[in-house]
């Protein structure tokens, strides 16, 4: 058997001095494509960054066969675009025209894994303190986020209620 399709096979025995030959008996069967797995290769990035080239991988050869076998183009493509938001997109095949001798394909789809665009994340704590002769403000604004925070400007601060003498100053906007 050299590949797929339909086969006949038939037995037959030639006889000799003691049996008289045998009546020849066939037998048909067909032979089925042995199946191909073309699987996306997961990939990553960065928000902000553009898609990586995507690759595949082909699983399944049998009887010592190798990839040169297979010709034709299978092309890959995302929705995730430059902007999307950090998360998992599907890799999938948009175009799947792979041709192979006694194989058949099934196209397995991958995943791109967008990293979260960095953040600032701010918080703001503001004490007011009597000292001599007034009032101290302190307001300490703390970034727990991955990305640097520069040029941070703060428009507005309201510190609390303060009673005494002499009163706060106002510290507006």
């Amino acid at each position: 058997i050299i590949g797929a399709g339909p086969v006949t096979v038939t037995a037959s025995q030639a006889g000799n001095s003691n049996y008289a030959a045998a009546t020849p008996v066939s037998q048909n069967f067909t032979v089925t494509p042995a199946m191909l797995t073309v699987t996306a290769n997961n990939a990553s990035r960065s928000f902000g960054v553009g898609n990586p080239s995507f690759t595949y991988t082909i699983s399944g050869l049998v009887n010592g066969d190798t990839t040169a076998v297979v010709s034709g183009t299978a092309t890959e493509t995302t929705t995730a675009t430059t902007t999307s938001p950090g998360g998992t997109y599907p890799i999938i095949f948009s175009t799947k025209v792979l041709i192979a001798a006694n194989y058949v394909f099934n196209y397995v789809n991958g995943t791109l894994t967008v990293s979260a665009a960095p953040a600032v994340v701010l918080t703001t704590t503001a004490t007011l303190i009597k000292v001599s002769g007034g009032y101290q403000a302190t307001i300490k604004i703390t970034n727990s986020g991955s990305a640097p925070a520069t040029n941070v400007l703060l428009t507005t601060a309201t510190v609390g209620v303060a009673s005494g003498l002499p009163l706060p100053q106002n510290f507006g906007t």
